[in-house]
């Protein structure tokens, strides 16, 4: 009792523990934290070691009871720790942990404890660290009282071998600014080689060598049924270089001439998004169907220099061009996830007039999760009542509770756990990226990847309950109460299954599907396919449920209660195509599991009304993605190792991101191979046939969220990463992806590669800063070495410049710029900028590293 009372006058609260309620004074006094990770590897246990360090500076004791330390970080495994440590980390669900004092913890004012625990796996990054930690006070029934947002925290750096490698025999050069120095030399492009005219590349493309003037004596003149692309263009040609352009539907007007044409057009075979753009004094022609017609309107904003962009005077030079242009694949999309962190509808709208600008047409958008509920749902308003909110849970639930760092308190600010939209913005999303010529493909997820929906909707049922409609409670239920299966899903939960045995979960299926198609329709937007997600449904799912148990006795065949999936997703096709809908989801939806472990092609679904989106080609499953399409399948192909933007450009801890599949940059998207994925000396592995050729539809880039928040992050996390992407998805395959003998192949691969290298970074990304308020691209930090006392720095390609500071601060565009080696006496900081302005991450270079390497 009087430790609780002790704890409780050093935690200073005035808030409730209600998680609508947010602190309006500050909650805890003079506690400080601090996390380091003391070493991935040569510890004494099987794990990786981090240690809080917990500093009390008020003038009373912190005690054994009545209190919890909470925070989320990247889920690992604890490792039980020996009874000398006096507080215990656990694991709750999910990224979701806490820290509990153990008998006998003291910490008096003025002292500091460490608190040492192990995990299974490794840390590489700063982004995996504990975040959003805060107090909860608990009475002596153990009831919560209050909750305090720590604010104090600090994170020790990365900066030791064993905190950079997850092995000790790992052979990979460590992050720093020395690898990055001798990556930079290898790629950097001849300064006399040409730029590429156009990002993506068109078909054909010739440029001649007179030029001619646009400016704002010319007009618009359009076709009928291209007035959006008309107006589209004027206000493109005002933002980018303050030409303001008169718009025009009259068939014969004089002077000077944009003239856009709705006529189809055939190039490559193709014909729905085609266009001709032909260009000489006097005259501009973009001829197309609408879709082509926006191509093409994109690519004459592309020809546009990055010089008249930045000058801004009201008129433009061009060359005398001819572009006739054509996709390679017909889906060529970016996946967004808004579930793990929220973002807003008007970020998404300009990441929207992003993927217009380099022709991307499928918006796969990520509207359900575990930790979140984004759409607007009426007859079920505990969706997203309960769903789209995350905060720590009162005595009765009221929201989900925190997850990747976002806190106590779901309406604090900088809370990206919170949020979603209403019916009226989802359909306003939809109808700008339809007149964007891009389709937004809803995702709903089941039977995995359903927390937010399961907990939903057992507010619902005891709210029900409790008001004694018990058959209305029972309605939209999700789970078997009396389940008892033990699992642990890939993000380590335990409870984000449906059970698949219920009618009441094809119910609500039904419910949220025919809302969905009645927001399309009430936008006047077509709808021709729901994703229902279907992945890492984890084992164990359905193997102490009485309701699956008699399932399975009536399903002839079906041993493995994994294999109920195949009998949930058969009932989801039909539904969706009771409705003349397709159907889309991850590769594991069309997997059956063998009796001995294995999985083969489940092929009942290749009728071609199921598109699979294959995102595994790790070591052993390079091939999926083409076995799946020799069956029948319909593919879009999202290789992890090459397209999951989620994923870190580089190891260097301080960049954020995953790394379970490696580490991805624009190099990685830009070197997709996507019909000759497989080495052609690996003859293990299944290649793709001419027949499995046809059924790949297109290329779908990922950007999960477990480690975004906000939208300049998202900026950062997909560009120049997108850039890339949109070339290989949409010029046409290069020489180099055919595997051959000719021992030019590499060197005309690296030519391309530095010539797309300095087109992206001189032209696309500095113009990327005059568009929809700009754009939060990555700019690539210095490399740096140190020969003979002397630092020397470099960067991928020209349009950089590199300034320095020595006394501290951070370099700006004001500070010294870096021409040449200069002596390295103390620490020396350097810092980035392109043409833009735009600076990179700061780059520290101190003596204590001679390779430059911090």
């Amino acid at each position: 009792m009087s430790n609780y009372f002790t704890l409780f006058f050093l935690i200073l609260l005035i808030i409730s523990t209600k998680c609508k309620k947010l602190p309006d004074g500050s909650a805890v006094g003079k506690i400080r934290v601090e996390w380091e990770l003391v070493s991935n590897v040569d510890n004494h246990t099987q794990g990786a070691l981090a240690c809080f360090t917990i500093t009390n500076l008020d003038t009373t004791i912190l005690g054994s009871s009545g209190w919890a330390l909470y925070f989320n970080m990247a889920p690992r495994m604890i490792i039980p720790v020996s009874d000398t440590v006096q507080a215990d980390v656990q694991h709750i669900n999910g990224d979701w942990y806490k820290l509990v004092p153990r008998n006998g913890f003291n910490l008096s004012s003025g002292e500091s404890i460490d608190i040492y625990y192990t995990f299974r796996g490794c840390y590489l990054k700063e982004s995996d660290v504990p975040q959003g930690l805060y107090f909860v006070l608990y009475n002596e029934e153990g009831e919560q009282e209050d909750i305090t947002v720590v604010n104090d925290y600090g994170v020790k750096p990365f900066v030791r071998s064993g905190q950079l490698r997850c092995s000790p025999n790992d052979p990979s050069p460590l992050p720093w600014a020395s690898a990055r120095y001798r990556e930079y030399a290898g790629m950097k492009p001849d300064p006399a080689q040409e730029p590429m005219p156009l990002i993506p590349s068109p078909v054909i493309c010739h440029i001649g060598n007179n030029r001619f003037s646009l400016d704002s004596s010319w007009l618009i003149r359009f076709d009928k049924g291209l007035d959006f692309e008309a107006v589209y263009l004027q206000q493109k040609l005002k933002d980018l270089v303050g030409i303001e352009l008169t718009v025009t539907d009259r068939q014969a007007i004089a002077g000077s001439v944009i003239d856009l044409k709705n006529t189809s057009v055939t190039i490559s075979g193709n014909t729905d998004e085609s266009y001709l753009l032909n260009m000489d004094n006097g005259a501009i022609s973009i001829q197309g169907t609408p879709a082509g017609v926006f191509y093409g309107i994109q690519s004459l904003l592309g020809l546009i220099p990055f010089s008249a962009c930045r000058e801004k005077g009201g008129t433009v030079s061009f060359a005398e061009t001819t572009i006739e242009d054509a996709p390679r694949f017909a889906y060529r999309g970016l996946h967004i996830d808004i579930c793990r962190n929220f973002q807003t509808r008007d970020q998404l709208l300009k990441v929207i007039d992003l993927m217009s600008l380099y022709k991307l047409n499928r918006l796969h958008l990520y509207l359900t999760e575990d930790e979140g509920w984004r759409v607007q749902i009426n007859a079920l308003p505990e969706l997203t009542e309960v769903g789209s909110c995350r905060g720590h849970p009162a005595k009765e639930p009221e929201c989900l509770p925190p997850a990747y760092g976002s806190g106590p308190f779901p309406d604090a600010p900088g809370n990206h756990g919170t949020g979603y939209y209403s019916q009226e913005e989802f359909k306003e999303i939809i109808r700008y990226a339809h007149d964007r010529h891009i389709q937004v493909i809803p995702s709903i997820n089941l039977p995995g990847h359903a927390r937010a929906a399961i907990r939903a909707m057992e507010v619902r049922y005891r709210r029900l309950k409790e008001e004694g409609k018990l058959e209305e409670a029972e309605e939209y239920r999700l789970i078997d109460p009396e389940e008892k299966s033990m699992y642990r899903s890939a993000q380590f939960y335990d409870d984000n299954v449906v059970n698949v045995a219920r009618e009441s979960v094809y119910h609500f299926f039904e419910t949220v599907v025919d809302e969905v198609i009645a927001m399309y329709r009430e936008a006047g937007v077509p709808l021709d396919m729901i994703h229902t997600g279907g992945d890492e449904v984890p084992d164990g799912v359905w193997t102490d449920s009485p309701l699956c148990d008699t399932l399975l006795a009536r399903l002839p065949g079906v041993s493995d209660p994994k294999n109920l999936q195949n009998y949930f997703f058969r009932r989801i096709v039909r539904i969706l195509e009771e409705r003349g809908l397709k159907t889309g989801g991850w590769e594991e939806v069309a997997l059956t599991r063998l009796e001995d472990g294995t999985y083969s092609v489940n092929e009942e679904f290749n009728r071609g009304n199921v598109i699979l989106y294959i995102w595994n080609n790790l070591r052993g499953s390079e091939d999926l993605g083409y076995r799946m399409a020799n069956r029948g399948y319909p593919v879009v192909l999202c290789p992890a190792t090459n397209i999951y933007f989620d994923l870190a450009y580089d190891p260097h801890p301080k960049e954020p991101g995953l790394y379970w599949a490696g580490y991805n940059n624009e190099l990685d998207a830009w070197e997709l191979a996507p019909f000759h994925m497989i080495p052609e000396n690996n003859y293990g592995l299944e290649k793709l046939e001419t027949r499995g050729r046809l059924n790949i539809l297109g290329l779908q880039a990922e950007l999960w969220h477990e480690t975004i928040r906000g939208g300049e992050m998202m900026e950062y996390y997909l560009l120049p990463k997108l850039i890339a992407f949109a070339e290989r998805s949409w010029a046409q395959m290069p020489d180099w992806e055919i595997p051959s003998a000719k021992q030019n192949t590499q060197a005309v691969k690296k030519h391309q590669w530095q010539q797309f290298l300095s087109t992206l970074y001189q032209e696309d990304l500095p113009k990327l800063s005059f568009l929809n308020g700009g754009y939060a691209y990555r700019v690539p930090p210095p490399g740096a070495v140190i020969r003979n006392g002397f630092l020397d720095a470099g960067m991928p390609c020209d349009g950089f410049s590199i300034h320095y500071t020595t006394d501290g601060s951070e370099p700006t565009t004001a500070s010294d710029k870096f021409t040449g080696g200069i002596p390295l006496r103390d620490t020396i900081l350097l810092k980035a900028f392109d043409l833009a302005g735009r600076g990179s991450r700061c780059v520290t270079i101190t003596p204590h590293f001679p390779e430059g390497r911090k």
